[in-house]
């Protein structure tokens, strides 16, 4: 058989001396044994490939087989993440892990709210802001052929999701302090409220609103780290000055603008990002305060350059839709008579009587101070007697 005759130790592993036959019939041979230097294999895995909740528990498994013709003793796993590394199968009992083996550790990490804040963190558990949960396991450990010391390291990643189910990110909600406002100066406070219905905290939140500037701040951010934190309610307040032009065309738009529909449209538009930096949907909040303003002029123009030429109540039609107007003239003969019946636009007096005056239909009747009696129909409000004044320039 064969026969050791002689070994060598070199640093890249042994030569060895061989005899082949018996006696001095026998054939030494020497021959290089050379040990795998890949002694290891290590993996890592995670049971889920992303979270996105703070508490998540994330479950690791590392594998470590020794794919060589040498058994490694000394082993030892680490992992910064998980304290509680615990052995789960594969040693023999000797305690080595030998030729085709396979050990087999596990530990779970549990996710931070930290951790989805600042968009991830490295192998240390530091802020390394690259959207995931890096893991690393290493394994040490000694040839016991060779006393080579051996270093090896398997990393996963856990991505880190920011998606909230499809949900939105925030609630807003917008309120007014009055519902309604008459007169020139008057202050409407409105109150924008915005809650973070995420699983992580919005960065950059903007709230923009076409008519009031000066939106401020007033709660909610309580650690002024200027995040709105999971379940953190920030409450904003701004005011408006209601202007004689609001009033006077009836109505403004979200952007200030005339638009005669009888009220103070509002609308607040708000937007952040998550903590990777992309944007959110933008979520919008409304609300209306009427206008409960009637005009009456004193006196009107009826020459055709369509300014002022109709004797135009503003506001009477939206609040009292069954008015009646009847005007007359000094010497008491009707020369308008007029019932609305629920018009949205209703037939303003133009200067001509209307066919129920004693001085005939049709007619152009003279500047001068003419008197009504216009009568609500409500059941609340008397009857209002008045002049106006027509002035003709033709």
């Amino acid at each position: 058989g064969n026969q050791l005759a002689q070994t060598t130790l070199l640093s890249d592993g042994m030569q060895v001396w061989v005899s082949q036959g018996i006696g001095s019939c026998a054939e030494r041979l020497l021959i290089d044994l050379i040990e795998n230097c890949n002694y290891l294999v290590i993996e890592k895995v995670a049971d889920v490939s992303q979270v996105s909740i703070a508490g998540e528990v994330i479950t690791y498994t590392v594998s470590i087989t020794n794919v060589s013709i040498t058994a490694v003793g000394n082993i030892v796993v680490t992992d910064p993440l998980i304290d509680d590394l615990e052995y789960l199968s594969g040693d023999d009992g000797n305690g080595i892990l030998d030729p085709n083996e396979t050990w087999i550790y596990t530990g779970t990490y549990t996710v931070t709210q930290d951790d989805i804040d600042s968009n991830g963190i490295d192998t240390n558990g530091l802020v390394d802001n690259d959207g995931d949960i890096d893991n690393c396991a290493t394994v040490t450990g000694t040839s016991t052929l060779s006393n080579t010391s051996i270093l090896l390291t398997s990393c996963v990643e856990v991505i880190i999701d920011y998606s909230n189910n499809g949900e939105p990110a925030y609630t807003v909600t917008k309120e007014a302090d009055v519902e309604t406002v008459s007169v020139a100066g008057d202050i409407i406070t409105y109150t924008i409220t915005v809650t973070n219905t995420a699983t992580f905290g919005i960065l950059n939140l903007n709230l923009y609103d076409g008519i009031i500037p000066n939106l401020q701040l007033i709660s909610g951010d309580v650690d002024n780290d200027g995040i709105l934190d999971v379940g953190e309610i920030w409450v904003f307040q701004g005011t408006y000055t209601v202007t004689l032009e609001d009033l006077m065309g009836y109505g403004i738009d979200a952007d200030g603008d005339i638009d005669g529909d009888g009220d103070i449209d509002n609308i607040v538009y708000v937007n952040g990002t998550d903590p990777g930096g992309d944007d959110l949907d933008e979520v919008t909040a409304s609300e209306i305060v009427l206008l409960d303003f009637i005009f009456i002029p004193d006196g009107f123009s009826p020459d055709g350059d369509d300014i002022n030429d109709t004797f135009e109540i503003i506001g009477l039609a939206d609040h009292y839709p069954n008015f009646t107007l009847q005007i007359y003239n000094r010497w008491g003969n009707i020369v308008y008579d007029y019932k609305n019946h629920g018009n949205i636009t209703p037939d303003w007096w133009d200067g001509f009587s209307n066919g129920r005056a004693t001085i005939g239909s049709n007619i152009k009747v003279p500047t001068g101070t003419y008197y009504y009696i216009l009568d609500f129909n409500d059941g609340e409000r008397k009857p209002l007697v008045d002049w106006i004044y027509l002035t003709r320039t033709e």
